[in-house]
């Protein structure tokens, strides 16, 4: 089955995106502009947040991190080596030594 997409307006300037697996029940959402209405898209769809997929550092990618990790049980996963303000969090996207020939796998 095919994996599900939810995008929807975070801020007054950027969008929300929320990938759901139906078969496994996951569901990630790509950056975290702002809490509330990630929280409104989860509760719409009756999606439950099982990762925070962290692309970079700005705020309007990350506003809404600590208050979706305060009330969720949500990996945080960063795509970038460096991601100071949220190291306690994080957790690396792929190996950081791995072949060209070799796909990335979640650590």
């Amino acid at each position: 089955m095919p994996a599900e997409t939810r995008l929807f307006l975070c801020r007054s300037d950027n969008f929300g995106v929320l990938l759901h697996d139906p078969a496994s029940g996951a569901t990630a959402s790509i950056d975290a502009p702002e809490a509330a209405p990630i929280e409104a898209a989860l509760k719409a769809t009756g999606w439950k947040l099982t990762d925070i997929l962290v692309t970079h550092h700005h705020a309007d990618h990350t506003d809404g991190i600590k208050p979706l990790k305060e009330n969720t049980s949500a990996a945080l996963w960063r795509l970038r080596p460096k991601l100071p303000k949220f190291r306690q969090w994080t957790k690396p996207f792929v190996k950081a030594t791995r072949s060209k020939s070799e796909p990335c796998q979640p650590m």
